[in-house]
């Protein structure tokens, strides 16, 4: 009886043994939820990258946004200040002097499409102040010469252009129209980039 007994002992104990021993997980189970829990970390850590370059990319979006905005302020004023200094020439009658006034302005800080009309406008006005001292030379010295060879270098033309003092007047007259019309075609391209950057016309 006592024999049965302990055997009966032994056997719960080997049972409740395997009971608790079956209960607990496998080696495959806790390789899977460490593979999950490594997974869930590369995850986060993919999340908080990509949250981090999200944000750098805004504040990049917004600095340039503000540097744009700063350029802009800046060369409507530098704008703003040639027209000005431009406007101040109109009361210069002798047009040499006045190109040369319009030559000395400052275009350094303006952007390049508005310098480079307002300097296509200051070459049109140097034109005309050439011809307008051939035509003075001209008329009050009969200066065939002078006025051959400016007419000449305007026209590209090694030729004298005429035989007669009437026909020099004549042929300086016409180059002096066309640079009147150029001097108001390139003016009106300096408006017009002047407006595009925000720039105020003088009155």
């Amino acid at each position: 009886m006592k024999n049965s007994t302990h055997e009966i002992g032994i056997m719960l104990m080997w049972a409740l043994l395997l009971t608790l021993s079956s209960c607990g997980p496998s080696e495959e189970q806790l390789r899977h939820e460490r593979q999950q829990a490594e997974q869930q970390r590369i995850e986060q850590e993919q999340a908080e990258q990509q949250r981090i370059e999200e944000e750098q990319a805004e504040q990049r979006r917004i600095e340039q946004e503000q540097a744009e905005q700063r350029q802009k302020i800046a060369y409507m004023s530098a704008i703003n200040s040639v027209l000005q200094l431009d406007a101040n020439t109109s009361n210069i009658s002798d047009y040499t002097s006045r190109a040369a006034a319009m030559r000395n302005i400052e275009i350094t800080q303006c952007p390049q499409d508005f310098a480079v009309a307002y300097l296509d406008h200051v070459h049109a006005w140097e034109d005309r102040a050439k011809i307008k001292s051939a035509q003075n030379e001209l008329k009050e010295y009969g200066g065939l010469a002078a006025a051959a060879g400016l007419i000449a270098t305007l026209t590209d033309s090694d030729s004298t252009p005429f035989s007669d003092y009437v026909e020099a007047e004549n042929k300086l007259q016409a180059l002096a129209n066309e640079k009147i019309d150029e001097i108001h075609r390139t003016w009106q391209l300096v408006e017009r980039t002047a407006v595009s950057y925000g720039a105020t016309l003088p009155h």
